[in-house]
């Protein structure tokens, strides 16, 4: 558990460094590790803008009224609820539930809430500083972030509010993705149980679907071949082996191994592909990438989340563009793009679309990125990449994805961005990346 060293005193950070821990934060969300892990990870890099001496990430189980602590580090208790699940009673934590909203409070605040009838009593040491960030799902509440400062000489800031609410929004998609892979484990479970029979296809789940078409040719294939053999071997035994039909054997066994060949090279390179982005997710090495390739490979890798919805993503960019860039940081971009358009465009759209048109413009790449959502106003258009901006604050909502976007663009990718939009119309992003 990481353990901070840091006084009781506000840190003194800029907003770069708010945007360098955010940004980091948003990168965990791909990684393949335990919950547990990640959270540490989480900590740590909140820690680095916040005094978080005290924080608890829990899971809600709002049938049963209770929560399971998947990180816990406190001064006073350590870690000794790690793991644990208690009862959500009557406190803080079931009056930010119920509140659906990032709540803070102080000492004095608290004391009120409790005299009033509101909460029923303080689990544990009394704080004098206290944050509870919900985690949202639709209408549901199924996660819970707490924070709380026992120093009477620290009390949490509205900017540390802010932050962590976004810090929610991220732990919120990392839950959903948690969620999938259970629901899709569960679901390869059933299967095989009922049908042992079960053919490829049906065992696929989330990105391994797309490896099923070409291995199913390569089966398909193989059982032709085999069936062929089966003659032709009941013929050569027997000497009824014709010029003719040992001809078309040859040829047919030479055009299915060809066919095999091809179709397991196709399916190595989609699990390469996969593999690529995972590790281009983490790392900062500068790389020569087919663009349309690569954007492909992102959305494929984000097809958990966008399988659950009618959205449809389509990518138009010459076949032979290629780029010498951060790759993770185009992924990083891509991700997040598609993210705003899913939560906010498309907030009341059954099927939303998305196109992402990729074209060479002297020495710079232009990446035109539009969805058909709802699009924003003057006003919110004029405030887009502005940070701590956002139209869903009492859902969750930090203000800093178009800031981050920004960021991404002109710090990593050393290029432009500028949105177009209105009521109504959608929103369209122009990049400009130059070409190293």
């Amino acid at each position: 558990m990481p353990s901070n060293t840091i006084s009781d005193n506000s840190l003194a950070v800029s907003d770069k460094d708010i945007i360098t821990a955010l940004i980091d934060i948003s990168k965990l969300i791909t990684e393949k590790s335990k919950s547990s892990d990640l959270y540490e990870k989480i900590h740590q890099i909140i820690s680095k803008v916040i005094l978080v001496r005290n924080i608890a990430i829990a899971e809600v189980n709002n049938f049963n009224q209770t929560m399971k602590l998947n990180y816990f580090v406190d001064e006073m208790d350590g870690n000794s609820f790690q793991d644990k699940t208690i009862d959500i009673g009557n406190g803080l934590s079931a009056f930010a539930i119920n509140a659906k909203k990032p709540i803070k409070l102080d000492q004095s605040e608290i004391l009120k809430l409790q005299s009033s009838g509101q909460i029923e009593r303080i689990y544990g040491t009394m704080c004098h500083s206290w944050i509870g960030i919900p985690i949202i799902n639709g209408k549901d509440v199924f996660g819970l972030i707490i924070v709380q400062s026992y120093s009477p000489s620290f009390t949490y800031s509205e900017r540390d509010l802010e932050i962590l609410t976004f810090v929610g929004s991220n732990i919120n998609i990392l839950m959903q993705q948690k969620r999938i892979e259970a629901e899709d484990k569960l679901i390869r479970e059933e299967m095989l149980q009922k049908d042992k029979m079960a053919s490829l296809g049906q065992l696929v789940a989330g990105i391994a679907h797309e490896i099923n078409t070409p291995l199913g040719v390569c089966v398909t294939g193989i059982s032709n071949l085999y069936e062929e053999h089966t003659v032709f071997k009941k013929a050569a035994v027997n000497g009824l082996v014709t010029e003719k039909q040992f001809n078309n054997f040859i040829e047919d066994v030479g055009e299915t191994c060809s066919i095999i060949k091809s179709n397991v090279e196709r399916a190595s390179r989609l699990i390469s592909s996969f593999k690529q982005v995972a590790v281009d997710q983490s790392s900062e090495t500068i790389r020569l990438i087919n663009i349309k390739n690569y954007i492909n490979e992102t959305i494929q890798s984000l097809n958990p989340l966008i399988k659950k919805t009618k959205h449809s993503i389509t990518v138009t960019s010459p076949d032979c563009l290629e780029l010498k860039t951060q790759p993770g940081a185009l992924s990083q971009l891509i991700t997040n793009l598609i993210t705003n358009s899913f939560i906010h465009g498309f907030e009341d759209v059954k099927r939303g679309e998305i196109e992402i048109i990729v074209t060479e413009q002297d020495s710079k790449l232009e990446i035109i990125y539009k969805d058909n959502g709802k699009g924003m106003d003057e006003e919110q258009s004029t405030k887009f990449f502005d940070p701590f901006f956002t139209t869903k604050r009492g859902s969750g909502g930090s203000g800093l994805g178009g800031h981050i976007i920004f960021n991404i663009v002109a710090t990593s990718l050393k290029g432009s961005i500028k949105l177009e939009t209105a009521i109504g119309k959608g929103c369209k992003f122009i990049i400009a990346i130059p070409k190293v």
